[in-house]
């Protein structure tokens, strides 16, 4: 008899202390304010989170590095040295295109276009992106971009030291 009741005063007690688990925690997107008026328009990566999810974009960035995934896609990271980026995604079933961004043998900040349909990655929040980071999935087109650059990657490099100028 003993026992049962401690037994069943530890259940209480053990039932009392469960909380429910926490909702999601829904951090929603920014609102969208950029227009793309026509397929491939082009872009900048710091109001790519501000784009329609769905359109046919075209971004030029600074290549930063690629990664392949545990499900076999290749993913191309683009910033602007703002501490904004997007991710280009070439996913397995595309072998083509996985083939030719390996043999473009691209190299840290040289300017990269791609020109894809533009998706959120809500499983995947960053700081600068905390309803998700942005991601052009399924990848058209990329390539070596040879043209100006454009206004809004023009930045800063600051370096430190005696007889180093700033570029």
């Amino acid at each position: 008899m003993r026992f049962s009741a401690t037994a069943a005063l530890c259940a209480a007690l053990f039932i009392a202390s469960v909380t429910p688990a926490p909702a999601q925690r829904s951090i929603k997107p920014p609102p969208v304010t950029v227009a793309v008026s026509y397929p491939g328009q082009y872009v900048s990566i710091a109001t790519i989170d501000r784009t329609p999810v769905g359109a046919d974009v075209t971004v030029i960035g600074y290549f930063s590095h690629k990664s392949p995934e545990t499900d076999g896609d290749l993913q191309v990271f683009l910033i602007d040295h703002k501490g904004s980026f997007v991710v280009v995604e070439a996913p397995r079933i595309y072998r083509d295109m996985k083939w030719h961004i390996r043999s473009l043998h691209l190299h840290r900040n040289e300017l990269v276009v791609a020109r894809g349909t533009l998706t959120r990655q809500f499983d995947k929040p960053t700081d600068n992106y905390p309803a998700g980071w942005m991601e052009i999935n399924l990848v058209t087109s990329i390539e070596r971009y040879t043209g100006d650059e454009p206004d809004d990657l023009h930045y800063t490099q600051v370096v430190h030291g005696l007889f180093v100028h700033t570029r």
